[in-house]
């Protein structure tokens, strides 16, 4: 099929390295459709809202060139979008004085219009975000149908397909089906898809087509060439191999010592290089940036620590401070001697570059995901002696094939409910231990099915009853979703389909959770934590005071004894009253740390500790 001579709604998949080009392809691949006539506008979908805002700051510069419009409006839709300065500097207002455009500095415009509710922002004709905003289109959700009709007249572009759970997949699939049958197109971009999820991608979007009337032919997926260029459209599927633009030829050595690890980075810093260990919980990211700075004698001012357990406005300071020190437009000053500790918030969308990589052991598409920050730019001999090639060093208990049913969970107590499958964990181990490199792309393809189990090792079959849980676990959350999602053939007929207004509009499942909101307790006066000056009780600043976290650890705030009053009048203050989050009043101790006190889920009384390592939550 000659791709010039398909006109109409299309679905491109590009799977290629991170830092391969991806979005510079699909941003292309919206021209094309844009110039066609099958779209107005773009939106992309992120998994997080750092990585929507890092697109955003992406697109801001160059968005314009799409439109005939040079006012056309760039929207920033997920929940913290009040924090980001960049986004609120672009509001335009209803009635602009005659004869004004743009602003001054050529930055980002957006309507007020537009602005002024999340409901309405998919209809702006750019907009960067979560994916969690375009999904509620299919959810039975109030305006669901105004979501809906303007991510139709877009293209919808989803980054890092891969990363989303079974709950969340299905929804996506969903949304692809509707997109599909209201004319619209998607571009899915991924630096590691398994062939079968690639298949049920395209299946999705292939039911939309035929749901729509459209002549089509059932999709087949086989080529297992990486990078790939998959294509659907009403006459078929191609799949076209494409030329690497990247090549990564990564060396891999697994330690089951994690003192291993903490030299590797000392004996980085004092070489001048820059490294990253990127750990599986916040937990494990904490106690790591304790020892190293401790036990290792890395002076405190060079190690960085990055988790989501930040108030938002710490948060986005971090973010700013570790795009300094290791982005593309790092020197080696900002480099060099510097260390960061962090969870999976570095692992996707985000532009950084270490001279040595160390990793937590997690499933192999993800392992690839890590080792693109890697030697990710090209520095030549500005990297110290000694890390001019790239390596990986990763915490992973030896792949033995009598290993016991604790083999993952020995090593990583708290980690083993993040990755629940040791089975694909051991191959992913057993693969990386074989390899001793990750060649890529070369080997890309290879690896990660290997791992899945499609013609790599065979794991012990010790670990055969909890990978069936696991298995058994996955197809419950899809089952959910499919329960979820809104079906395109029933229409809003409420006899006739899964349109309930009963059902939670959930985007992604998870332990359910709560924002809390920080209050200082200073001089015997209240203010929120990231308050400018005590008076400040904009939205902005109680969205900058806020730190998500799970019910099971914080259920309620306990009121220090004697504040009942102050802290109901402070609260009515608020533009929100404090209704939708716990507002937690803390005091400084003599350390200098920030603590309250609360309940956790089971009704035992906890200390939640706030501080520069972010909030932790003690038992008492």
């Amino acid at each position: 099929m000659d791709l010039e001579s398909q006109h109409g709604p299309e679905m491109l998949i590009f799977e290629d390295l991170t830092g391969g080009g991806k979005t510079e392809a699909a941003l292309l691949a919206v021209h094309r459709a844009m110039r066609s006539g099958n779209a107005a506008g773009v939106f992309m979908g992120l998994p997080t809202m750092a990585t929507a805002n890092a697109m955003y700051g992406r697109l801001a510069n160059s968005y314009r060139a799409l439109f005939a419009d040079p006012e056309a409006s760039l929207i920033l839709a997920h929940g913290a979008r009040g924090l980001n300065q960049e986004y609120l500097d672009s509001f335009e207002p209803l009635e602009k004085p005659p004869g004004t455009t743009l602003r001054d500095d050529g930055g980002a415009v957006c309507a007020a219009w537009f602005a002024d509710n999340r409901k309405k922002a998919l209809l702006a004709p750019c907009g960067a975000g979560t994916i969690d905003q375009a999904l509620l289109g299919v959810l039975s959700t109030r305006h669901q149908a105004l979501r809906l009709l303007g991510l139709s007249r877009s293209v919808l572009v989803v980054d890092e397909v891969h990363a989303y759970d079974e709950y969340t997949g299905r929804l996506l699939r969903s949304l692809l089906t509707f997109q599909a049958a209201l004319g619209g197109s998607a571009v899915l971009l991924s630096a590691t898809l398994p062939l079968a999820l690639r298949r049920s991608l395209v299946e999705a979007w292939w039911r939309g087509r035929h749901l729509a009337g459209a002549e089509t032919e059932e999709p087949v997926c086989r080529e297992t060439a990486f990078p790939l260029l998959t294509r659907g459209a009403d006459g078929g599927v191609v799949e076209s191999i494409l030329s690497a633009s990247r090549t990564l030829d990564v060396a891999v050595e697994l330690t089951g010592d994690d003192s291993s690890m903490f030299e590797a980075l000392a004996v980085a810093s004092k070489a001048g290089a820059c490294a990253c260990w990127i750990r599986n919980t916040v937990a494990d990211a904490v106690d790591a940036r304790r020892r190293l700075v401790a036990e290792w004698g890395v002076p405190e001012e060079n190690v960085l620590l990055f988790h989501a357990r930040y108030t938002g406005r710490d948060r986005l300071n971090i973010e700013g401070e570790v795009l300094a020190r290791f982005g593309k437009g790092s020197v080696k000053n900002d480099r060099a001697g510097n260390i960061l500790i962090a969870t999976q918030v570095v692992e996707q969308s985000l532009d950084l570059d270490f001279d040595l990589l160390l990793s937590d052991l997690a499933p192999m598409e993800l392992m690839i995901q890590r080792a693109g920050r890697c030697h990710r730019h090209d520095r030549g001999i500005s990297r110290p002696i000694g890390y001019r090639s790239p390596r990986l060093l990763v915490l992973s208990p030896e792949p033995v094939a009598e290993a016991a049913a604790g083999w993952y969970a020995d090593l990583f107590p708290v980690g083993q409910w993040v990755y629940p499958r040791p089975a694909l964990l051991w191959r992913t181990a057993r693969l990386l231990a074989e390899k001793g490199a990750l060649r890529l792309p070369a080997e890309a393809r290879e690896l990660v099915e290997g791992a899945y189990g499609n013609g790599g090792p065979d794991a012990p079959c010790v670990f055969d009853d909890v990978e069936l849980k696991a298995q058994g676990e996955g197809d419950a959350e899809r089952a959910m979703g499919e329960y979820a999602s809104l079906r395109f053939e029933a229409g809003y007929d409420t006899d006739g389909g899964l349109w309930r207004q009963d059902v939670d509009a959930l985007t992604r499942l998870g332990e359910p959770s709560r924002q809390v909101r920080l209050i200082r307790m200073e001089e015997g006066v209240l203010k929120l934590w990231a308050a400018e000056n005590s008076p400040d009780m904009s939205r902005r600043a109680c969205m900058r005071s806020e730190v998500r976290v799970s019910l099971s650890k914080f259920k309620e705030p306990l009121i220090p004894p004697g504040m009942e009053d102050s802290l109901e009048t402070f609260m009515l203050s608020m533009p929100d009253k404090g209704r939708w989050c716990h507002c937690l009043v803390l005091t400084e101790n003599e350390s200098g740390l920030w603590s309250g006190k609360g309940k956790d889920g089971k009704g035992r009384e906890v200390e939640v500790a706030y501080g520069c390592e972010g909030l932790e939550i003690l038992h008492l």
